[in-house]
């Protein structure tokens, strides 16, 4: 299926936690696992060789079986050997599961577990787009398409709308851009909750200006 899949332009996601069926999916060519909560450490150790990304969907377990729960237990030790091992991890917090708008919830808890402030803006930018871009942009033209954006000549083609590339303020990249009034170094949980984010910006439109939501 994955390599079908890939034949048509499409990545795969899998949520799994068995370590047997992670390593198959891994071996195979999966684009992204979730969840991820029984991975051993030959797990991390394949994926730290594979473009493969791991979400660990922190925000499920927390806002659903609580810290102290054997998932989430499971996930901290988990997740601290994975940035360790520099294991590509994104920010996928299985939205749906707990209020809308509180998608930093899954930053926050990557931060309060370890990883980086840096790390996690990373991980919900560049990684996310590494994520979820098509297959195109793993192709020969595709490459050489994003060394052209880093070359500065950049034109202004006709992108589907997950063929624009998107976690870089650079020429060619979707204009997707939010401002805080907070501290990302001194006290990156409350840069980024909501009520410190002033300025919203997707697809070159704006959806809150100072503080204030533009939305209708």
């Amino acid at each position: 299926m994955i390599e079908t899949a890939h034949r048509l332009g499409v990545k795969v996601a899998s949520h799994c936690v068995n370590p047997e069926t992670i390593s198959m999916l891994v071996a195979a060519g999966v684009d992204t696992l979730e969840h991820g909560t029984r991975m051993s450490e030959d797990n991390l150790s394949l994926l730290a060789q594979t473009n493969t990304v791991w979400n660990p969907t922190f925000a499920a377990y927390f806002s659903h079986q609580y810290p102290g729960s054997r998932p989430w237990d499971s996930l901290r030790g988990i997740f601290k050997k994975a940035v360790e091992m520099g294991v590509l991890i994104g920010t996928g917090g299985d939205t749906g599961v707990f209020p809308h708008g509180r998608n930093c919830l899954e930053m926050q808890l990557m931060h309060r577990l370890g990883m980086s402030w840096h790390g996690v803006i990373r991980a919900v930018t560049w990684v996310g787009w590494l994520s979820t871009r098509t297959m195109f942009w793993d192709s020969k033209e595709g490459k050489s398409e994003l060394e052209s954006y880093v070359r500065g000549e950049w034109e202004n083609k006709r992108l589907g709308d997950n063929d624009v590339a998107v976690g870089c303020l650079f020429p060619g990249f979707a204009a997707d851009i939010i401002a805080t009034d907070g501290d990302l170094e001194e006290d990156f949980e409350n840069s980024i909750s909501p009520s410190s984010i002033l300025f919203v910006m997707k697809g070159a439109i704006v959806y809150k200006q100072d503080g204030i939501s533009l939305c209708m």
